[in-house]
This record gives structure tokens, C-alpha cells and sequence, in this order.
């Protein structure tokens, strides 16, 4: 049988765990929750017809995908109207970014400048230097940050004074490496008094804080519900389909979602949502504690805003280590980490991000706990980061710090 062919598949209470240690990567995806797991097997057999059919089968499906919405659009404040299901968040990226610039080739209008953070992720300053080189007279701003990995607002108010047009701003709420917040309340004001659009990434919050702008992008593995994307488009906005004009999800993509994933994404965040608070204070501690920690190993530099940031996430540098024997080292102590770019994958180099805030890129780590983490474990974690760092160091005769 297939679930017999499946590694630890008679463990499933346990995969939350590596092999000794904890998958510290919990942004990335982590186990479903128990609720959003329910949800995606009851919906199952009542979700397999196309739920744009009139026959009852293919209503019964668009009842559970519009219940899915309509969860979704509550934890955001949105019409559920607005809400839409990609198959993955990179999915989302794209297509939620595309359609703001004009949509498919050829591209009857579009913006004309486009304003963001020099941090975004990777394929979001891809697709934008594509569209700046595509025609003349397009003008692209990427802002610096701080120290931090924030946007400084009066560096956001000047670029929109310097815009002739009603610009397209792209700021991500929290950043994918370090964690650090954007300042999104102050930023959408702003957009909105010169009549722009503000598009939000919203794929690093994990469902524990509410995203803000006129044109959002969601992941739900980070909440536990799956690889589901999300895309949700104020009415307003004008938005054009990137890959066909009449395809499903409000005409964004070409096929319907699988609904389960949608059902389960919807589950997993009412659940997230239910114990946002408990959540969201138990992470704060644990990263406070593993920050501690961290700051105790010799020549290691914590990065992004310990005071706005993504809860649950630590970031650090350690001079004289190298990122890829590090995260082997810690592999082997059954740890998952991640390290250099996080949004590419593979990457240990250096991180246009890091670059970005003058920050050492050098054995860097990122840390996202999941909500399931304990104390104990945190602690267990942060002694083996302190040990492998060590090892590492011993290994390419480097100084082991003062």
C-alpha cells in the first residue's frame, strides 16, 4: 500500500519533530493542524466536482468553497467576494502581482512607477526589474532600509511626492529573513492620499497578525493549513488576469482550487485565530529566551527588530562560519533551520536582504518556531546552535570567539 511505502508514516503524531531535535522552520510549512487536517478529510468526498456546475454535486462544492471564503475574509475584514485560492503562496505572488501590472502581455495600461523595499522577496524583484526593462518610461523605486530591515516612512513619503502618476507600492508586512514589520498603517495612509495601490505580502505572518492594504497575499502553511495560496483584491483596485480572461477564482487562475486544501487553509486559520493571543505571547517568550541564548555565543550578531517582528521568528549571524557546514551540523543533531536567502531555494549565500541592512551575512540562521514548541525544547535548540557553531569554527580553524 502507498501509506506503507511513506517514511514514518505509522508516526504520524511525531512529525512535527526531526530525528532529535525540532523543525525550527515552521514559516516555511508545518504540520496541519488537527483541525485544518479534519476539515480537509471531511470535505474530501463532498468536493471532488467542478463548483462552477449547476447540478447539485458541483453546488455542494461551491458551498464548501465559499464557506472557505468566507473564513478567510473574516480573519482579514474583507468581502469574502474578494478572496481567492492559488495552488501555492508563490502561486499568489505572482499572479496577485502580476494582475496589478497590467496582466498578460500585451498590456493595454498598467502602472507607470512602482515603489518598493529593497527586501522584497527575490521573485517579486524579479518580476519587477522584468517590467521595468520591458518598455521605456516605466519607473521602478526600491527603497532602503534600516539596520533593522525596516522602510523608514519619510523615505516612502518621498519617493510618493517624487511620483507624477498614481503609484503601485509593494512592501511585504514582515520581512522573510529577519522577521522585522513594515510600517503598514502609516504606509497605506499615505498610499491612498496620492491615489496609489498598496500591495501587501503577507505570506511570512503566519496568521497572527492582521495584514493591511488593497491587495493581499496570504500563505497558509505558516498557520498550519496547508500549502494553499491566497490572494485577496480590493473591488477597486484595477486588476487584470496574467494568464487568461476567463479562467476561475474570480477569473485569476485558469482551474478551480482543490478544494480541500482551501476548506483545511480556512480551518487551520479560524483555529490560529481562535488562540491568536496565547499564540502570539507563547512564541514572543520563546524567541526572548532563544535570543538570550543566542547572544551568549562569542562573535554573533542578532539580527532584524526584537519589538515588531513576526512572532516566533530569531535571526543571527556568526562571524568565522560557514552557512552550509552550519546547517549540516545541525542536521545532524536533527535540527532544521534555514539559512542565507529564504526564498530561494538552496540558498547559503549571501542575502540580498542581509546586504540590504549592512547587516554580516556570514553564518547566518533563521529561526521560526512553531506554536507547538516547548520551553525545553527551545532551550535544547539554542545550545545545539551554540555547539554547532563550535564545531564549525574548530573545523575551518577559525577563532572560537572571545
Amino acid at each position: 500500500m502507498l501509506a506503507e511505502s511513506i517514511p514514518g508514516a505509522q508516526r504520524a503524531g511525531r512529525v512535527a519533530r526531526t530525528v532529535g531535535g525540532m523543525h525550527a522552520d515552521a514559516v516555511s510549512g508545518q504540520v496541519m493542524r488537527p483541525a485544518a487536517t479534519e476539515a480537509f478529510l471531511r470535505a474530501l468526498p463532498h468536493s471532488w466536482a467542478d463548483p462552477g456546475r449547476l447540478y447539485h454535486a458541483g453546488r455542494q462544492a461551491r458551498s464548501l468553497l465559499e464557506a472557505a471564503r468566507a473564513v478567510i475574509a473574516d480573519a482579514v475584514d474583507r468581502p469574502s467576494s474578494t478572496v481567492s485560492f492559488l495552488p501555492s503562496p508563490v502561486a499568489a505572488l505572482g499572479v496577485a502581482l502580476a494582475g496589478c501590472l497590467g496582466g498578460r502581455p500585451p498590456r493595454q495600461w498598467g502602472p507607470r512607477t512602482v515603489i518598493a523595499s529593497a527586501v522584497e522577496q527575490a521573485l517579486i524583484l524579479e518580476m519587477l526589474d522584468e517590467w521595468q526593462h520591458a518598455e521605456p518610461n516605466r519607473s521602478l523605486r526600491l527603497l532602503p532600509v534600516n539596520d533593522r530591515g525596516a522602510v523608514e516612512l519619510p523615505v516612502l513619503r518621498s519617493a510618493l511626492a517624487e511620483s507624477t502618476d498614481p503609484p503601485l507600492v509593494v512592501l511585504q508586512q514582515a520581512n522573510h529573513e529577519v522577521g522585522t514589520c513594515q510600517p503598514l498603517s502609516g504606509a497605506a495612509a499615505d498610499v491612498a492620499e496620492r491615489g496609489g495601490t498598496l500591495v501587501v505580502d503577507a505570506t511570512m505572518t503566519r496568521g497572527l497578525l492582521r495584514p493591511q492594504g488593497d491587495v493581499l497575499i496570504l500563505g497558509a502553511a505558516g498557520w498550519g493549513g496547508g500549502p494553499a495560496g491566497v490572494v485577496i483584491v480590493d473591488p477597486r483596485v484595477r486588476w487584470r488576469a496574467p494568464l487568461t480572461p476567463d479562467g476561475h477564482e474570480h477569473g485569476r487562475f485558469p482551474g478551480p482550487p482543490f478544494i480541500p486544501l482551501a476548506v483545511a487553509a480556512a480551518a487551520a486559520l479560524a483555529d490560529c485565530q481562535a488562540h491568536c493571543a496565547q499564540e502570539v505571547r507563547h512564541l514572543r517568550d520563546l524567541a526572548t529566551a532563544l535570543r538570550r541564548q543566542l547572544a551568549e555565543i562569542p562573535d554573533s550578531v542578532l539580527l532584524g527588530d526584537a519589538a515588531d517582528s513576526v512572532p516566533g521568528l530569531v535571526a543571527a549571524s556568526f562571524l568565522y562560519v560557514e552557512a552550509g557546514a552550519l546547517l549540516n551540523a545541525l542536521d545532524r543533531a536533527g535540527e532544521a533551520v534555514v539559512s542565507g536567502s529564504s526564498c530561494v531555494v538552496d540558498a547559503v549565500g549571501p542575502s540580498h536582504v542581509l546586504a540590504a541592512m549592512g547587516a554580516l551575512s556570514q553564518g547566518n540562521v533563521r529561526i521560526t518556531l512553531p506554536a507547538s514548541a516547548t520551553a525545553a525544547e527551545v532551550t535544547t535548540l539554542g545550545a545545539g546552535i551554540a555547539a554547532a557553531v563550535r564545531t564549525v569554527r574548530h573545523d575551518l580553524g577559525a577563532p572560537h570567539g572571545s
